[in-house]
């Protein structure tokens, strides 16, 4: 069995693409596999009213909402597409992790070979059917998760 190495960049491209791009060639260098990003809607994934947890209150600006640090973070579609062509060019694997049906849809379109899905999404039924219906490669985190949710998606 071969081992692939995974290179997590999840929204640490702070919403910029060279960024984005700089930290895909550092794990192409280091011999990574697989950079793996996150991709959501910040729109779909809070309100604009929803609050900061107390890391994110200690990391970031205290007066910006929930919603406005996601927005910042959130990669539009033609920044996936840019991205996942360097990914391409570099001969590393584009992963992400959708955090909606939606954005499970968008990867999937888009040609990622797996997909991962967080641990606080375990419990969405729907991305599951959607993900498992496309017969591609599911990586599942379970740290936030229960035992009894870890075997409820296993009927999945």
């Amino acid at each position: 069995m071969s081992i692939l190495i995974i290179a997590e960049i999840g929204v640490n491209h702070n919403g910029d693409v060279q960024l984005a791009k700089e930290m895909i060639a550092a794990a192409k260098e280091c011999g990574a596999d697989i950079v793996k990003f996150q991709t959501f809607s910040a729109d779909r994934l809070a309100g604009t009213g929803t609050p900061k947890v107390p890391y994110q209150m200690r990391t970031s600006d205290p007066s910006e909402s929930h919603h406005a640090m996601l927005k910042k973070l959130e990669l539009s579609a033609d920044a996936h597409v840019e991205i996942k062509k360097y990914c391409d060019q570099l001969n590393i694997e584009f992963c992400s992790t959708p955090y909606s049906h939606e954005d499970a849809e968008f990867l999937n379109d888009l040609g990622v070979v797996r997909f991962k899905v967080a641990s606080a999404d375990i419990i969405d039924r729907k991305l599951h059917e959607y993900i498992a219906g496309t017969g591609k490669e599911c990586l599942m985190a379970v740290g936030m998760a229960t035992m009894e949710e870890i075997a409820a998606i296993s009927i999945v």
